[in-house]
């Protein structure tokens, strides 16, 4: 089974330094710096700090940024961001890359990618003093435990072609970066028109505004800044102003 390899992946152009296993991407990204692969992470991290599940099989990378002057630098340009803009750009990396190879892929506010009903994808952006790190982790060919095969799937069954796709991964991420593509992001995000409930109230997601889920309730608009929107069924969509 071919797995993500530190060689392969210099050779697609993409310079990396590949763990056979580590705690987190995350956290090594924060603490040396640079682009991370671990073919397996033994405490790989979602938001609010939930477990990532991450067995062989997977892609599972992070890649850091020195914050100087509220920007970072993305192949030699200095870019402005947010912890928003960079999940928004990661989010449509992911989508754009599963698109181009034949998936229907679709993102679910504010950092998960789905394919039909199952998430293949968790994204996480964190800052940590003047370093700031995005997370991805893919189930490129994961064998999930069966816990998680109700709302999780693989990509493929084998890991051939694993090295080229990351390669990909990264240069889609490069380009989203310095655009970060907020009309894409809502075009493909599933969770605009359904009935949520957030850590601010419960509505139907209207709009997403610079990263924030717009959110109409019984008393009125709200931007949800962080946390999760769990699509509740069965409840009643407000008509639209």
């Amino acid at each position: 089974m071919e797995s993500i390899n530190e060689e392969i992946l210099k050779s697609y152009g993409i310079t990396a330094t590949v763990l056979d296993a580590c705690e987190s991407t995350n956290e090594h990204a924060l603490i040396n710096g640079g682009v991370v692969f671990a073919r397996t992470q033994s405490g790989g991290r979602g938001r609010n700090g939930r477990n990532f599940y991450s067995g062989e099989g997977g892609i599972y990378t992070s890649i850091a940024f020195d914050v100087i002057d509220e920007k970072i630098n993305v192949q030699g340009s200095r870019i402005p961001f947010s912890p928003a803009s960079l999940t928004v750009s990661a989010g449509c990396a992911v989508c754009k890359l599963l698109i181009e190879y034949g998936f229907d892929a679709s993102i679910k506010w504010v950092n998960d990618v789905f394919v039909a009903d199952k998430k293949v994808c968790g994204i996480l952006a964190e800052r940590r003093g003047d370093r700031v790190v995005i997370g991805i982790g893919i189930d490129y060919a994961s064998e999930l435990p069966d816990s998680l095969k109700d709302i999780a799937a693989p990509l493929f069954s084998e890991a051939d072609g694993i090295n080229l796709f990351a390669a990909e991964l990264y240069r889609k991420l490069y380009c989203e970066l310095s655009a970060c593509d907020y009309d894409y992001y809502k075009s493909h995000c599933f969770t605009i028109g359904k009935y949520v409930s957030t850590c601010n109230g419960e509505g139907v997601a209207e709009d997403i505004e610079d990263g924030c889920l717009v959110v109409k309730t019984e008393k009125g608009r709200i931007k949800v800044f962080s946390g999760e929107a769990v699509i509740l069924k069965n409840r009643k969509v407000y008509e639209k102003d």
